[in-house]
């Protein structure tokens, strides 16, 4: 499990892992010594004695643990590598570098935010009674930050990844990186967001509109993000008042959102409403969302086509392109 993506990224995380080592190794010996001292009075040669053999024990741990890592990788790092196999390597580790150098994935904050824990688990440790416990606390914090950075980056690469392939027509595929994204983290909005679309792709609209549904609810923050793919599958099921809602909803959330500007217009096409339905149109357009081909060749824009209005929107876009 790669942890940097480059040698000063490198030299950082081993410096981290020896701090790590020693901070882990300073928390057995004190336990140690103080169970030595309050129960048996042991005194200081006792310590280095126990301080060889928590030296000892946290080796052996260590070992356990690469050995443990290296069973996983060795059948796919549990079940992640399964859809990686789907992919170019090639270009899946290029994603994996891109979307681990963005801000919130940045190696360097982790890095500093591993040597921050470390410092308060050592201090804790040394100076605070009883403090070997809250240390403890601190290294499962530095466990889980590197956990979760490690996760998330592998799940946006299979979110893209997924979408990639449902643009191939892969809908099979795409599908089975989503269930398996959900094996990996079972609340994730991303993982639902991509099943979602293949559903859609596959013509199961009902079971889209659920899905999105469910990722709206997971993730209010996609609400506004999601809203125009629920809208277009509830229009797909011929639940066009729905749609209407829904489209609005995104409105009120991303005034500016022209995909929503689009399927509102569509909707209200079909709902025989052409005056909105054109002005919401004329709005994609001008948000560069619309182009002639478009304007002509989708059926849901079939009722429009003899209004005045729709008329003078295609002949202006014609003009302008």
């Amino acid at each position: 499990m790669k942890l940097t993506g480059g040698k000063l990224g490198a030299i950082g995380a081993v410096l981290v892992l020896a701090v790590l080592i020693f901070v882990v190794w300073f928390v057995i010996w004190a336990a140690g010594c103080w169970v030595l001292e309050r129960g048996f009075g042991v005194g200081t040669v006792g310590f280095s004695v126990w301080g060889v053999i928590a030296a000892f024990l946290v080796l052996v741990l260590i070992a356990g643990a690469f050995e443990k890592m290296e069973g996983h990788w060795r059948r796919g790092e549990m079940v992640t590598r399964a859809f990686f196999d789907l992919f170019e390597e090639e270009r899946v580790e290029r994603l994996r570098r891109e979307i681990g150098a963005l801000p919130t994935f940045g190696v360097w904050y982790h890095i500093l935010a591993t040597a921050g824990l470390a410092v308060a688990a050592f201090i804790a440790a040394a100076f605070v009674p009883y403090g070997f416990f809250l240390a403890f606390v601190f290294l499962v914090l530095i466990g889980y930050l590197w956990f979760a950075r490690s996760r998330a980056i592998r799940l946006a690469v299979a979110f893209y990844e997924g979408n990639r392939l449902l643009a191939q027509g892969r809908v099979e595929d795409a599908l089975f990186i989503a269930e398996t994204m959900q094996k990996v983290k079972r609340n994730s909005a991303g993982a639902l967001w991509l099943k979602a679309n293949a559903l859609f792709a596959m013509g199961r609209y009902s079971e889209a509109a659920d899905t999105y549904q469910k990722a709206v609810r997971m993730n209010p923050r996609l609400r506004g993000v999601l809203l125009p793919y629920l809208a277009l599958a509830l229009h797909r099921m011929g639940l066009v008042q729905n749609a209407i809602r829904a489209y609005r909803e995104a409105l009120e959330e991303n005034p500016d959102a022209p995909d929503a500007h689009y399927g509102l217009a569509c909707a209200l096409a079909a709902a025989n409403q052409p005056d909105d339905a054109v002005r919401h149109l004329r709005r994609a357009v001008e948000l560069g969302f619309v182009s002639p081909e478009l304007l002509q060749s989708d059926e849901d824009l079939a009722p429009l086509r003899r209004e005045p209005e729709f008329k003078k929107l295609l002949a202006a876009l014609h003009e302008n392109t």
